[in-house]
């Protein structure tokens, strides 16, 4: 439940995260520390989602112009399940593997939030992709 917070303090409050990562991490943690995960994770965070933003709508755009794509149509179920799959284990991937970030040895906050990102996002992606299989 600790990384839950400290994900939410690291996107909305770089003070509250430094705080929360002392709590954790007793009095290793320094504030030039603090600063070094917040830029490279937040950074790192909304990158990735602003790229997967910006190529969801170039598909949605070009699924529009070539006539795949209707709002008239009935709503096909599967196929949102599937898109919405890719674009979260797409987005997880890009996060994962399209950084580079501070590491402490693998013990600080800022070494076990960005697999526990991937996962966050990753596995509700999976969750849609494989449920729009079964359809």
């Amino acid at each position: 439940m600790y990384l839950f917070k400290a994900l939410f303090f690291l996107l909305f409050s770089k003070e509250r995260f430094g705080d929360h990562a002392k709590q954790i991490m007793g009095n290793e943690y320094d504030i030039e520390r603090r600063d070094i995960e917040v830029k490279g994770l937040r950074a790192g965070f909304w990158f990735s989602l602003l790229t997967t933003i910006v190529i969801l709508v170039f598909v949605l755009s070009v699924g529009f112009w070539v006539g795949k794509l209707d709002l008239q149509e009935e709503i096909n179920w599967v196929s949102i399940f599937n898109f919405f799959g890719a674009a979260l284990t797409g987005w997880a991937t890009l996060f994962a593997l399209g950084n580079k970030f501070e590491t402490y040895g693998g013990k600080a906050i800022g070494d076990l939030l960005p697999p526990f990102i991937f996962k966050v996002i990753f596995v509700p992606g999976l969750f849609c992709l494989l449920l729009g299989a079964l359809g």
